[in-house]
């Protein structure tokens, strides 16, 4: 269980539900594992059960182009275990909805990965502790522990990276910022426009 009292980025989801992350979650849709892993996590967490159904389309094609000679799920998880570095899909995940894998139609793997990547980016604010001044990489903002004090260079405050078109973040925002655990010491908010796919 991750303790947020210690975490500096949260994937917020439309209805004001606040996952802590260590990473933001991207898809990208020039990267086959990074769209698979993205798609795992927003299964886990999403409110929508028309992206649930994309998720898993994705899952069942991915899985059958790796051969023809098995089922998808054989397929994803005989992949799964020939990762030596265990950072794929977790194979405990995908036995748990096999069967849904098993019953959803097939689809095109590029429209696929697209549409969940469309679906991350409009579910999904992504949100961030940042300390202000220059960072090494230039962004302007390095993450910062939200319990942490500053030392006087910087202000602690929050960006928030919206990627979705047409929805009003500004209520969720403000419901996730009313929670004193996060926003005691905050100086200031900036919220950005984020392109989408930026992974």
């Amino acid at each position: 269980m991750t303790n947020e009292k210690h975490d500096a980025k949260w994937m917020i989801r439309r209805d004001g539900k606040a996952f802590a992350c260590r990473d933001f979650v991207y898809c990208g849709t020039g990267d086959v594992e990074e769209a698979l892993m993205a798609a795992e996590w927003l299964y886990r967490h999403t409110a929508n059960e028309k992206t649930k159904k994309t998720v898993l389309r994705l899952f069942k094609t991915y899985g059958q182009l790796q051969s023809c000679y098995r089922d998808a799920v054989t397929s994803l998880l005989i992949d799964i275990a020939s990762r030596e570095d265990g950072t794929f899909l977790d194979p405990v995940f995908i036995r748990s909805i096999s069967e849904k894998i098993r019953a959803a139609p097939m689809g095109k793997l590029p429209a696929l990965i697209a549409a969940v990547d469309t679906a991350l980016n409009e579910e999904f604010l992504r949100t961030s502790c940042v300390t202000s001044g220059v960072s090494p990489c230039g962004t302007g903002y390095e993450a910062a522990d939200p319990d942490q004090e500053t030392d006087g260079a910087g202000e602690r405050g929050f960006q928030m990276r919206v990627s979705s078109v047409g929805f009003d973040w500004f209520p969720v925002i403000r419901r996730f910022l009313s929670n004193p655990r996060r926003s005691v010491g905050v100086r200031s908010v900036s919220v950005v426009r984020e392109e989408r796919c930026a992974g």
